[in-house]
């Protein structure tokens, strides 16, 4: 099982296109592309009629948010609602 608090995997032969010089990570558990050191997702959460998927829904809003604390407790209440797909 992934562990959704880990910090992504480096990309090889990729880089960031906001610079084009730092590392592309691969964050599996939210499905996303981020780059650490300009602290940015590379893409945005998904829109469904129903407004944002739950896996959007439990990304935080900067990568090096991921695994802080707050960032768990909200992943946690979010796991005990119900989600309706």
């Amino acid at each position: 099982m992934t562990n959704p608090f880990d910090y992504g995997n480096p990309i090889q032969h990729i880089t960031c296109p906001i610079d084009n010089t730092h590392n592309v990570y691969y964050f599996a558990f939210y499905v996303a592309y981020a780059c650490k050191e300009c602290d940015k997702w590379l893409h945005t959460k998904c829109k469904t009629p129903e407004g944002e998927c739950y896996v959007c829904l439990s990304r935080p809003d900067r990568p090096s948010e991921v695994g802080q604390e707050t960032v768990k407790q909200d992943y946690e209440e979010k796991s005990e609602q119900e989600v309706i797909v």
